[in-house]
């Protein structure tokens, strides 16, 4: 689970115009006048800029964030990156995305050998 937790952090350090280069927030402050970023403080608190402005701009980010925020387990799809549950050790995409990939696949290779044989007239 670091690694999710690494990637949301180094994309919030890379596009938050609210963070400062030292772990620190033009937003935030808290007791004792220190502005420590939700984000890299074990606080527990969230930001709701970073949860509105930020993290929606890429999708994959925002799918391990809000797979995290909900508790939800399982894998992202490599193709749409929505959650599914692997059925094997193997499996990469989720089953609507699964049969489409099968069916472009299908649809180059018939190309192909197509192409082939129309070259080969003795085939």
């Amino acid at each position: 689970m670091a690694e999710p937790i690494r990637a949301i952090s180094k994309y919030i350090a890379a596009n938050c115009a609210n963070y400062d280069s030292n772990g620190l927030c033009h937003l935030e402050t808290d007791s004792t006048g220190g502005r420590l970023c939700p984000f890299f403080a074990p606080t527990g608190k969230t930001c709701k800029y970073a949860e509105q402005a930020v993290i929606p701009g890429d999708a994959t980010i925002e799918a391990i964030y809000n797979a995290g925020k909900t508790g939800a387990t399982g894998d992202m799809c490599e193709r749409c990156k929505a959650l599914f549950e692997r059925t094997s050790n193997r499996q990469k995409y989720c089953s609507e995305c699964a049969a489409e990939v099968r069916r472009n696949k299908r649809i180059a290779y018939d190309a192909e050998q197509y192409q082939k044989a129309k070259s080969n007239p003795y085939i």
